[in-house]
């Protein structure tokens, strides 16, 4: 019975990681002078990723793509709760996202800011 229980557990987990957010999403600005863009795959059970970000018309350029910036855990049912990385200052801010099933919308929202300069939304829906 223990056996069980313990092998059961990373296979919820695994469950939990939600593949439909594992693909490229994106968000422009109403005014379209920003764009953010993110592409996540689940790598042992978390959502791990990339992404690039322009703001002021192309001024400003904060961008992953070489390198996983983004490091995600499930909280809860679509919800997850994690890392970025800004590629412009290299400093971290934490983040939560929240997949919408019926609109096949993800919702990013940076929960605590990065130390250093960043060019990515506080929050944004993502299609």
């Amino acid at each position: 019975m223990i056996a069980f229980i313990l092998y059961s557990i990373p296979v919820l987990s695994r469950q939990q990681a939600s593949p439909e957010i594992c693909n490229s999403r994106s968000w422009t600005s109403e005014d379209g002078t920003e764009q953010f863009e993110i592409d996540l795959t689940e790598v042992d059970g978390a959502i791990k990723g990339t992404h690039c970000s322009i703001a002021y018309n192309g001024r400003y350029v904060d961008c992953s793509d070489e390198e996983l910036s983004i490091d995600l855990r499930p909280t809860g049912t679509n919800t997850f709760e994690g890392t970025i990385k800004s590629g412009y200052s290299l400093t971290t801010g934490k983040i939560r996202l929240t997949f919408d099933k019926a609109n096949n919308r993800l919702h990013f929202e940076l929960l605590e800011e990065p130390s250093g300069v960043f060019y990515f939304p506080k929050d944004a829906v993502m299609e």
